[in-house]
């Protein structure tokens, strides 16, 4: 009975915290992957907490079976089905109705998810897809790990980044993508929080490519010939007006080109779905 109170007190105590200031705690684990706590509310509006992996890359939300099962949504998830993963890949998953959604002081409801085993590794239980993520300006700071809705960018940014919807299938996942230069040479890519490096579909020519083991730290647990993958390290990378040395990775089994956290490492910034931009500060 303590127990049980113990925890409606901290839940309390979270959502008075975010409704008041709509800043909470990021978590930025060992592989750099953004993460945040989310309520959700079933079917009789009681409330959930879960850890939530957030996803840039990813147009849907989605919720781990487990953590699934855990609620009283009062519904069965339709048939199978398939949706694209955060690299382009597809699997099979269900899907289902959360009926609210709170994260960050902002209230959702009527979220189309779908429902998959994460694995038993996952530290968290929930993807928050651009679905959610669009329409508002998101404060990601990795240097103080919080995480908030803000109505604009603060000024004394370092650079301005601008940003494009995808194209034809892209659009409709409402992926953002970064021009950058990669050693003088233009590329685009998804920006994807979902994943912690740069990752290029197709090599640049004419460099110093080497190759090496996958790791599945790098851009999921997909299986395929490790001596395809090759890395191009200290990497001169452009950004608008920021410059960086980095490692680029050539991994053939990516969809289309991805930029990740470790562009931004150790940085705040503003991911602004309203006007298309990341504000570097």
């Amino acid at each position: 009975m303590r127990r049980k109170a113990t925890a409606i007190l901290y839940l309390f105590c979270w959502l008075g915290y975010v409704t008041a200031s709509a800043q909470q705690k990021l978590y930025i684990d060992q592989k750099g992957y953004l993460s945040t706590d989310v309520v959700v509310y079933d079917a009789n509006d009681n409330a959930h907490i879960f850890r939530a992996l957030i996803n840039t890359s990813s147009y849907v939300c989605s919720i781990d079976s487990s953590a699934f099962s855990s609620l009283n949504l009062g519904t069965t998830p339709k048939e199978d089905s398939y949706i694209e993963g955060a690299y382009g890949n597809y699997q099979k998953s269900k899907e289902t109705i959360i009926p609210k959604l709170s994260l960050s002081g902002s209230i959702f409801e009527g979220i189309p998810t779908a429902v998959y085993n994460f694995g038993v590794n996952s530290t968290y239980k929930m993807v928050i897809g651009a679905s959610i993520l669009d329409g508002r300006a998101w404060a990601i700071n990795q240097v103080d790990s919080t995480i908030q809705v803000v109505e604009k960018a603060d000024k004394g940014y370092i650079a301005d980044i601008m940003l494009y919807r995808g194209k034809k299938k892209q659009n409709a996942r409402h992926f953002l993508l970064i021009p950058l230069k990669i050693e003088g040479q233009s590329i685009l890519a998804v920006f994807n929080t979902g994943t912690n490096g740069i990752g290029l579909t197709k090599k640049i020519d004419g460099l110093d490519w080497t190759p090496e083991v996958f790791e599945e730290t790098d851009y999921g647990p997909f299986h395929y010939n490790a001596r395809h993958q090759e890395k191009l390290v200290d990497a001169h990378v452009e950004v608008s007006k920021w410059e960086t040395v980095t490692t680029v990775k050539y991994v053939p089994m990516l969809a289309f080109n991805m930029v990740g956290n470790s562009l931004l490492s150790g940085h705040k910034y503003v991911l602004d779905y309203k006007k298309n931009r990341i504000y570097l500060y």
